[in-house]
């Protein structure tokens, strides 16, 4: 999350109605502006499932696929052997939400 000051009151009211701070990152990220601040609408959920499937589906697409790498620069790029790296037990990488918006 960006940073953003949380008042005290802020933090009570969350603790009392079961938002995580972890929840905050979800809601600026697929809500609507209003006035006064953000609101996560059917509409933005229903964006965001869409959203995500056509993700996963472009995911599926490129599994298998390697880039090559070399100070930056895309050396080449190909169908990788389905013989697993070593390492491929871990994931390394982190996963950020992207930002939607729908209209």
């Amino acid at each position: 999350m960006s940073e953003m000051t949380v008042s005290i009151h802020a933090v009570a009211r969350m603790a009392q109605r079961a938002i995580l701070p972890s929840d905050l990152d979800i809601i600026l990220a697929f809500g609507s502006e209003v006035e006064g601040g953000i609101l996560v609408r059917d509409k933005d959920v229903e964006c965001a499932e869409r959203a995500l499937r056509n993700l996963l589906k472009r995911l599926q697409k490129v599994k298998g696929k390697r880039l090559v790498l070399s100070d930056g620069c895309l050396v080449t790029a190909y169908h990788a052997s389905a013989l697993p790296l070593p390492g491929d037990d871990e994931t390394p990488y982190a996963v950020e939400l992207p930002h939607i918006r729908c209209v």
